[in-house]
């Protein structure tokens, strides 16, 4: 498959261009408020205020250590006299859990294409694209469960075969240069499945639902259309992913100064859902813009921002 090269700064540049034209020119704070909304419909479960948090030890050190291992061993002591009990209550909340998963995906996957319309026709409109976009919606909340449950059998598989020893050398402490081999490979596993769900995720978020939103098609019929397209840019791709990854640090470090100069009440805002959704509404028009924009360099076939980006391509052109 032949297809032109694609230009990663250029689609930055165009992205970034929309973004100022969407959401300052002019800037509206009730369009904020309402295109706000949408963005974090688009993003339940995806976004939210987690910020890590430092350990501290003080100089008592070793009974600190040697407390934490009494504790350990009293813990491992109850789960063994309390395993049905046990497993019961995780049972339970891990069916709470589903359920509530189940929901908010239904509902995110119906958001994404609402606010994917809003961005490419410049409006803020509720009602409207959340009932055209029922079908597209759907489907792509069905191919967001069979992905999870991909993902989470993966896990499960991965637990079962590796937690019978992590238990044995925690109960025992166990701590030898094989085992924390062993660990680490274990961890390694984990690493590389959480990065191809991460890139396969990524590729239905940028890629996919803008191709499903294009053609009015469901997922399936997206992924049909646009995987023979990956294999033979795959390079290209990854070299999305990485930029993005990059980006995301950028964007990391961006909100970290935003909460300190603001004595912490930026944190506070953001940790907020919806609250942190309209805050940070630049960035997530931003990479809503990004990924479509980069896709369409790879032919008319693919473009799904016909209708949102020739006004910046014009002024950019006279300019």
């Amino acid at each position: 498959m032949e297809f032109p090269r694609p230009d990663l700064m250029q689609s930055t540049s165009r992205a970034f261009g929309s973004m100022k034209r969407i959401l300052f020119e002019p800037f509206d704070i009730g369009k904020w408020f309402v295109l706000g909304f949408s963005a974090w419909l688009a993003h339940l479960l995806e976004s939210g205020g987690a910020y890590s948090s430092g350990n501290y030890q003080g100089s008592g050190a070793s009974e600190s250590s040697e407390e934490g291992e009494q504790a350990l061993d009293a813990l491992i002591q109850w789960a063994e006299d309390n395993s049905g009990l046990l497993i019961a209550t995780v049972a339970s909340a891990l069916i709470v859990l589903l359920a509530v998963y189940i929901v908010l995906a239904w509902v995110r996957s119906r958001g994404k294409f609402m606010f994917l319309d809003n961005v490419i026709h410049n409006r803020c409109l509720v009602k409207q694209p959340w009932s055209e976009y029922k079908k597209e919606g759907n489907s792509l909340f069905r191919w967001v469960l069979l992905l999870s449950a991909v993902f989470l059998a993966a896990l499960a598989i991965m637990a079962c075969l590796s937690g019978s020893y992590i238990y044995e050398v925690i109960k025992e402490n166990a701590w030898t240069t094989q085992s924390v081999t062993n660990l680490v490979m274990i961890g390694g596993i984990l690493l590389i499945i959480s990065l191809i769900w991460g890139y396969v995720h990524l590729m239905l978020e940028h890629f996919v639902v803008p191709l499903m939103y294009r053609d009015r098609c469901t997922a399936v019929e997206a992924w049909r259309k646009f995987l023979p397209l990956h294999r033979a840019a795959l390079g290209w791709f990854v070299l999305y992913a990485l930029w993005l990854f990059v980006l995301g640090l950028g964007l990391g470090v961006l909100v970290v100064l935003l909460g300190l100069v603001t004595c912490c009440i930026g944190f506070v805002l953001m940790a907020i859902p919806y609250i942190g959704a309209v805050i940070l509404l630049p960035a997530t028009v931003f990479f809503r813009c990004l990924g479509p924009d980069y896709l369409r360099q790879f032919g008319e076939q693919y473009d799904a921002l016909r209708i949102a980006i020739p006004k910046l391509e014009q002024s950019a052109e006279v300019s």
